[in-house]
């Protein structure tokens, strides 16, 4: 595998193995321009950088949604998981983008369980699906119920 050096918002300049790259031939909702990234550690675990190659002030904070949520079942079309070449079980990521948003003084760090994020490891390729599931919301907090 190949290094890459990637300018980064967390970190500033980084390499990063090509492992760690991928593409997102749509897009994510809103930012169907941006379609590669790579996907970095964070310092705070579990949490992970998803982070733009095309602009480096775009960056995600995501989650493994199973980690946040016991009960998570990804319930997506399967056209979704077409699009990035019907993975195998072992080749799937599922992530939840993280907001942190500020409430007077407080923070409040909910997470997006209703829009998930499925990559496929092997190939690289990633998608935002949208749960069929109505159980599971845009603002999920991390902290429990709230």
């Amino acid at each position: 595998m190949t290094d890459v050096t990637i300018e980064s918002k967390p970190y500033g300049t980084v390499t990063v193995q090509e492992k760690q790259l991928i593409h997102f031939p749509a897009g994510l909702f809103g930012f169907e321009r941006f379609r590669r990234y790579a996907l970095l550690d964070a310092v705070h675990k579990p949490f992970l950088w998803l982070q733009s190659l095309e602009d480096r002030e775009l960056a995600f904070i995501l989650v493994n949604p199973y980690l946040v949520e016991s009960r998570y079942e990804l319930d997506i079309d399967p056209e979704d998981l077409a699009e990035i070449g019907k993975p195998d079980f072992d080749d799937l990521l599922v992530f939840a983008i993280v907001t942190i948003a500020r409430e007077g003084d407080d923070r409040r760090a909910t997470c997006n369980l209703q829009g998930p994020l499925i990559v496929n490891r092997r190939d690289r390729l990633g998608r935002q699906a949208i749960s069929l599931d109505s159980r599971w919301g845009l603002q999920h907090s991390l902290l429990g119920k709230g």
